[in-house]
This record gives C-alpha cells, sequence and structure tokens, in this order.
C-alpha cells in the first residue's frame, strides 16, 4: 500500500499492528450499536434510581428482544468497566 502512494506525499509508518481504540476514553470501547443502544437506555431512565425503564421498554423502543437488550447491556457494562478499572 505505501508504494503506492505518491512522493509528494511525506509518509512516515509510526506504528504497525493490531488497532487499539483509545483506552483513556471509555466510550472508544463500545461500538456505534452499542452506544446507540447505551444513548437510548440512559433516555430511557434506564440507570435512574429508581429505574425509569425495563429492558422490556428498551427492547420495545429498539425493535430488539428483551434477551437481545440484555446481552448488549451486560457486554457495554462489561467494557466500560474493565476500561475504568483496569
Amino acid at each position: 500500500m505505501v508504494a503506492g502512494i505518491p512522493d509528494e506525499i511525506d509518509l512516515r509508518l509510526k506504528q504497525a499492528g493490531e488497532y487499539q481504540p483509545d483506552l483513556g476514553d471509555p466510550a472508544g470501547q463500545l461500538t456505534d450499536r452499542q452506544k446507540e443502544i447505551l444513548r437510548a437506555a440512559i433516555a430511557a431512565g434506564y440507570y435512574d434510581i429508581p429505574r425509569r425503564a425495563t429492558q422490556r421498554d428498551l427492547a420495545a423502543e429498539l425493535g430488539l428482544s428483551p434477551g437481545t437488550i440484555g446481552d448488549h447491556l451486560r457486554r457495554i457494562e462489561a467494557k466500560i468497566m474493565q476500561s475504568l478499572i483496569v
């Protein structure tokens, strides 16, 4: 790929390897879909105390099953917690 870049462009490869998202930003660990679901959960009051929305409510809003919402939320929460603690 580098061989096809014109000589007029100054290109320096700083690092090669597997992509690592910004570890300092917990949201950087999430996929676009996970961010969408998390935003919907926050807006609906899923994380409020007392909780104003259930996984069933979120599932109906997003057109997914409650089990799928639960799976997404657990994965989101795991990624965020790991990025904060590790």
